[in-house]
């Protein structure tokens, strides 16, 4: 959204705000891809001299037209045009943009005055940045132990002990989260089991399994 005073020359379509601003805004959406996802306002026309102002920043949605998972930009730019007569019979402008905040809406440069952005390729360009991340979800895997035909041995030997190892495995596996131990090992303790006896100690499991 460019915004300015009443007065200052303006792309076509600009409107009267509710705060009595003059404002243009764009939309860019998946059908600027090709484009880098960057749209000009368009053509500002200048017939007098001068130093003319905007400010150019993100238009958050109202809270029931947001998307889901999609944290806004509150990125702000000046934009400083200067107008002036070349004394050949021509008007000459010079464009100058400034960073005012980050995307975080950090204030920059010293004294919060700005930082000034370079021009690419003799293009002034203010860039905003969107971020798509959905809220974390956490799983606790379960394991259960069913031993039929004998009793579980609890002399020491380690007989009736039992071990539980969790991995990625799949396509995913590369990208899949792991539990907060490197290899998830799930040690049951039966001690307290009998013939056909189902152990499960879900607290164990629970804790560490826990991703």
């Amino acid at each position: 959204m460019l915004d300015a005073d009443p007065g200052t020359p303006m792309p076509d379509g600009a409107t009267l705000n509710e705060n009595n601003r003059l404002q243009s805004i764009i939309v860019i959406d998946r059908d600027d891809a090709q484009a880098g996802y960057a749209r000009s306002f368009g053509t500002i026309h200048y017939e007098h001299p001068g130093t003319y102002l905007y400010a150019l920043a993100e238009k958050t949605p109202d809270a029931a037209d947001r998307i889901p998972g999609v944290s806004y930009s509150d990125a702000a730019y000046r934009v400083v045009v200067t107008v002036s007569d070349d004394k050949a019979g021509k008007l000459v402008a010079d464009v100058r943009l400034r960073k005012l905040a980050d995307d975080a809406g950090v204030l920059q440069g010293d004294n919060d005055a700005g930082v000034p952005v370079e021009p690419q390729n003799g293009v002034h360009t203010a860039l905003f940045k969107n971020v798509f991340a959905l809220n974390e979800v956490q799983i606790g895997p379960l394991a259960t132990k069913v031993l039929n035909g004998r009793g579980f041995t609890v002399d020491g030997s380690g007989a009736g002990e039992f071990t539980f190892r969790m991995r990625p495995a799949g396509a995913h596996a590369a990208d899949a989260p792991c539990p907060r131990a490197l290899r998830a090992m799930v040690h049951l303790d039966t001690s307290r089991c009998t013939t056909r006896a189902r152990c499960s100690p879900l607290d164990n499991l629970r804790s560490g399994l826990s991703i």
